[in-house]
């Protein structure tokens, strides 16, 4: 247990001993001015891996000059479903939301998932194996390509998410395209 600024902090890590984290925790100091904001600046460079909980997979990640964010898939034990979970860190606020869904990778087209924060949207879901791209498009209508995540499961499916900034616009449509171009399934109401 740590105390700073009248808050109480649990730290933990996991495959460390309790001695290597009350170490590490003996050692903390407060930052201010400029070492505060290059430990800000450092939060888009966090690994995405160190956002998961035990038993989450890495399934989709993604950063940007000021934030991080990333998915994770959990399976719930029966073929093709998932639990599915998104977090991110931004340097100027700290936290980015961070929610769970149930999905079902789909045997063909998408499927989608995520949620409204405050400041932003998450945008999530898994695609089949026959898809080759995601596009999101916002309203202003500029399309962003997304990245998709490299398979989990026998499925084939792969995952996406990013953070849309609240600032950047609302989402317009999010489409999953195949190796053609061509529009497997797309999604228009957020």
């Amino acid at each position: 247990m740590w105390r700073e600024a009248g808050a109480v902090v649990a730290v933990t890590a996991h495959g460390l001993p309790e001695s290597a984290v009350d170490a590490v925790v003996a050692g903390l100091r407060p930052v201010r001015g400029e070492g505060l904001t290059r430990l800000r600046a450092s939060i888009p460079a966090y690994p995405p891996e160190r956002l998961g909980e035990p038993g989450e997979r890495l399934a989709a990640s993604g950063r940007d000059a000021h934030a991080m964010w990333a998915v994770f898939a959990r399976p719930l034990g029966r073929p093709g479903a998932y639990m599915v979970t998104w977090r991110g860190l931004d340097s100027r606020r700290g936290v980015i939301g961070g929610g769970s869904s149930g999905l079902d990778a789909p045997r063909q087209g998408v499927v989608f998932g995520g949620g409204r924060e405050e400041d932003g949207r998450f945008v999530t879901g898994a695609v089949s194996a026959d898809v080759a791209r995601v596009r999101l498009v916002l309203a202003s209508g500029r399309p962003v390509d997304l990245p998709l995540g490299r398979p989990i499961g026998p499925d084939g499916a792969r995952w996406f998410g990013t953070w849309v900034e609240a600032s950047r616009g609302q989402v317009r449509e999010v489409a999953a395209l195949d190796a053609r171009g061509r529009i497997v399934a797309r999604k228009t109401r957020w």
